[in-house]
């Protein structure tokens, strides 16, 4: 939400050489809120999960790893401590991924190996 609250400011934080600032701000915002509903929902939660992880991941990249690198110092604007939460909420994205999606569960790895006519692996 705060991106709509402090658009000017988010405005400052994206680098020159992305155009329509603002353009972005509100997509953002607009794709976060609508993942956080369909998350609160359950609606297709591995998939919103991954594309939200994907999102998250290109601004922590584009955006967040260059301004900590150049502002490291906390009275420079936090870089560094916003770098890290952009981190927490890709992990957070990612556990509910791995949650909520089927692949590679124990389960449909032994359904795979039974339809292939071979042994699974013992539980371990």
């Amino acid at each position: 939400v705060d991106h709509f609250y402090y658009a000017a400011t988010v405005a400052t934080l994206i680098p020159r050489w992305i155009p329509w600032r603002y353009l972005w701000i509100y997509a953002t915002g607009i794709i976060l809120v609508c993942a956080g509903v369909c998350m609160l929902l359950k609606i297709r939660l591995a998939q919103v999960s991954l594309l939200t992880t994907v999102m998250l991941s290109a601004w922590l990249i584009l955006l967040h790893i260059p301004q900590a690198i150049h502002m490291p110092r906390v009275d420079q604007g936090a870089a560094i401590s916003r770098a890290f939460e952009v981190m927490a909420f890709i992990g957070t994205a990612l556990v509910l991924y791995g949650k909520h999606s089927h692949l590679g569960s124990p389960e449909d790895l032994r359904s795979a190996a039974e339809k292939r006519g071979q042994t699974p692996l013992a539980a371990g």
